[in-house]
């Protein structure tokens, strides 16, 4: 006889109800949803066996606004299991108010293209927001998908908007200008010189303490698990950034290592804002950013000959991800002159002589012919 199948928790005591049917896992209800809550969906899948579990599934979800509570309870709950940041759970409730307000009441599965493409026509978005966008209502139809509370994703092929370049190079003549243009003492020189020799991301920076510098000139910093299962990401420092850090670790034993000049932590704001108005002192053209002198150092070791393998377990990134990003190479005209000049110019083949036209024999004169 077949065991009743009966509710229960993923991942932990908060974690969502799910139960077994058909040999397939079933979602129920997010983490804060009750085992009786949890029960009575289950009851009503139980109810009607003859019928598809998509099909049963699918009339909870009824309107996007629907899947869009259902999405935004289930992050919540990872952020509970600590699988997602908090910072992922605001960006998304931002872009899925505005998507339940536009389309909230429009039915998930009659969702299309055109609905989309009106919703994100906003003024005050740009292209790069207008592309998160999308792609936060894709991560929610996706999910809803593979957990089956949907037949399938009705604009799984929409046509996103291209995401503008986040930073641009900077070049290592820029950067000595941004560099004289900070005041001395000025704390913002530590965290310019810092970014400049290690490469690291800005976000990395600043959340920098003391006890993740270690012993043989490397720092330790935590990171979302990657791929490969790492959980953590190893930053080598240069012999001038060691002494940087070292210092700041005896000013600052307990919490982040870069302050501002109130011994407040950095914030990404600020740090934006500082080099916009650094960039306008230096005489430096618009888009010279903290994380484009992430670009610069990349872009640097691969100019100097250094293997890509080598520089994407520099910078953190996966090869792939480095020869598209951070070789911005064919930027900088006088490196691209520099290595044309490595290879000699071929040389043109010398022009044949003409050659002189034999003479011609001249036509004899005919023979008389022979009378008979």
């Amino acid at each position: 006889m077949p065991r009743t199948p009966k509710p229960w928790r993923r991942g932990g005591p908060s974690g969502p109800w799910y139960c077994q049917l058909e040999r397939k896992k079933v979602f129920l209800a997010p983490g804060s949803a009750s085992k009786t809550e949890a029960n009575r969906v289950l009851f009503s899948l139980l109810a009607a066996p003859r019928r598809p579990v998509k099909a049963q599934r699918a009339q909870q979800v009824a309107t996007l606004g629907d899947l869009i509570r259902w999405w935004l309870a289930r992050l919540a709950d990872q952020v509970q299991e600590s699988s997602r940041k908090p910072a992922t759970l605001e960006t998304h409730v931002t872009f899925m108010k505005s998507a339940d307000a536009a389309m909230g009441k429009l039915p998930v599965t009659g969702l299309r293209e055109s609905d989309v493409h009106a919703w994100i026509d906003q003024p005050a978005w740009n292209q790069t927001t207008r592309a998160t966008a999308v792609k936060r209502v894709l991560a929610a139809l996706n999910w809803a998908t593979r957990t089956r509370l949907i037949p399938s994703n009705p604009i799984s092929g929409v046509e996103r908007p291209r995401e503008l370049v986040r930073a641009r190079v900077v070049t290592p003549a820029e950067a000595d200008k941004l560099r004289a243009a900070i005041k001395p003492g000025d704390p913002l020189g530590d965290l310019f010189d810092f970014l400049r020799w290690s490469g690291c991301r800005q976000g990395e920076a600043r959340g920098l303490t003391a006890d993740m510098l270690q012993h043989d000139g490397t720092i330790v910093v935590p990171t979302k698990r990657t791929r490969d299962g790492r959980e953590t990401r190893t930053i080598v420092l240069r012999p001038e950034a060691e002494v940087l850090v070292q210092r700041l670790a005896k000013e600052y034993p307990d919490g982040p290592l870069f302050r501002t000049e109130k011994g407040r932590p950095w914030q990404r704001d600020r740090v934006t804002e500082r080099f916009r108005r650094l960039a306008e002192k230096a005489g430096v053209a618009p888009g010279a950013t903290a994380h484009g002198l992430r670009h610069c150092l990349g872009t640097d070791l691969l100019i100097a000959g250094v293997p890509p393998s080598t520089v994407a377990a520099l910078c953190g990134n996966s090869t792939a991800v480095l020869l598209r990003v951070y070789d911005r190479s064919r930027e900088r005209i006088d490196t691209l002159r520099e290595a044309l000049a490595k290879v000699s110019a071929p040389k043109a083949p010398e022009a044949a002589e003409p050659k002189e036209k034999a003479e011609e024999p001249q036509d004899k004169p005919d023979a008389p012919r022979e009378t008979p």
